[in-house]
């Protein structure tokens, strides 16, 4: 451009003036036709090759900072071509899956990291890209030494030239959230069973250990014999206070964990709680049960229901404001029910009681989730409440029935 702007503006500057005087022509530069083309094209051809020049510099600048993006991406990347084979692969790749660039390219991907039970899920997977849909799921897939690892795999297609379409593939390892997530999930279950076993030890402990030693204290101040009166008014006082102890020991050990929940199964268990919760509270208890009579249904499982409807019950005592409770257990062949209702004040679901308040139904819903169960919660205002949970008989928790 700058070259004919200043041929032009020298033209425009130039100055014509009519001359009788014949011209001297013997310093004047001759130029054919075929000069003046030559001169008119070099530039030019110094001009694209110029712009050739600068583009190709341009590329290759941009290749190699796509090369090295792709090269250091966080996520392990692989390119697979239009014939279903690896083309490259990046160094997280060979880092995650431990196999070299020469060990993948040229292999197709299924056949390289995927385990031979999730080939029918990888060619779903390499269908859908193919018509051009973006796959983002969680999945397994294995390393070189046969390991398998949680990953987050994206697939993606990118159309090339020719209207063939290849695809890039984009896996993170998620072994380390899925632990987590999984021991986030199962904690609570280990911290209820762990308080289970806690409470049991204490049990036995308080009832083998610290109540038969208080019970043969007991037999020593009965036999005693010849006692002045006054020293017998103080023995006689020893053995009331010592009686009372018993008692309380006796009703701690059974508070933590009733032996005949373990040795007579949940009915008996039940049936010890609501005598013993209606003498406490005043509160009596409706109970009505079908199919669950001289049945077991597993350690896990009778704790979860006697747990679940005794805590239901300190509910009715402390919030429900009634005199009475309904209480129903059923079994068919596949679930152990329980349900639990009071005509009480109720409360307003959302939001929740205060935490004070909704410990008790927490616990409620914990122990029925970490057993598979299904809890329901009805309730409102001034129209009771009625707390239902259906408990599978079947899965997980086999636990055997003690003898």
């Amino acid at each position: 451009m700058a070259n004919p702007a200043m041929h032009y503006t020298a033209m425009a500057a130039v100055v014509f003036v009519a001359s009788d005087e014949i011209t001297d022509l013997s310093h004047v530069v001759d130029i054919s036709s075929l000069g003046l083309l030559g001169i008119s094209i070099v530039p030019l051809m110094l001009l694209v090759v110029g712009l050739l020049t600068s583009f190709a510099d341009r590329v290759g600048r941009q290749r190699a900072l796509l090369d090295e993006l792709f090269e250091q991406a966080p996520q392990a990347v692989a390119l697979i071509g239009a014939d279903d084979r690896i083309v490259r692969v990046n160094r997280e790749f060979t880092r995650l899956f431990g196999f070299a660039p020469e060990e993948a390219i040229g292999r197709r991907l299924r056949e390289l990291i995927v385990p031979a039970d999730l080939y029918d899920e990888a060619r779903g997977f390499d269908e859908l890209v193919e018509k051009g849909q973006r796959i983002e799921v969680e999945t397994v897939r294995q390393r070189k030494d046969g390991s398998r690892l949680h990953v987050s795999l994206v697939r993606v297609p990118v159309s090339v030239s020719g209207g063939r379409v290849e695809k890039y593939a984009i896996y993170r390892d998620i072994s380390e959230q899925r632990k987590a997530e999984e021991t986030q999930r199962t904690f609570p279950r280990r911290l209820i069973e762990t308080q289970e076993a806690e409470r049991q030890h204490l049990a036995l402990e308080l009832h083998d250990e610290i109540g038969q030693a208080l019970t043969g204290l007991g037999l020593k101040l009965t036999f005693s014999q010849e006692l002045a009166p006054e020293v017998r008014a103080q023995v006689d006082e020893a053995q009331s206070l010592l009686h009372d102890l018993v008692g309380r020991v006796r009703n701690l050990a059974l508070d933590l964990r009733p032996a005949m929940l373990d040795y007579f199964g949940l009915l008996a268990a039940l049936l010890w709680l609501f005598e013993r919760y209606t003498a406490q509270t005043g509160v009596r208890v409706a109970f009505k049960q079908n199919g669950v009579e001289g049945k077991r249904f597993g350690t896990e499982r009778e704790t979860a229901a006697y747990r679940i409807v005794q805590e239901a019950l300190t509910n009715v005592a402390r919030h429900a404001k009634v005199r009475e409770a309904t209480v129903w257990i059923w079994a068919s062949a596949d679930t152990l029910g329980v349900e639990i209702e009071d005509r009480g004040v109720g409360f307003d679901p959302e939001p929740m009681p205060p935490s004070r308040s909704s410990i008790g139904l927490a616990g409620i819903m914990e122990r029925a989730r970490i057993v598979g169960g299904r809890l329901i919660i009805e309730t409102s205002p001034g129209a009771g409440t009625r707390i239902s949970v259906e408990l599978p008989l079947t899965g997980p928790p086999s636990e055997d029935v003690p003898p």
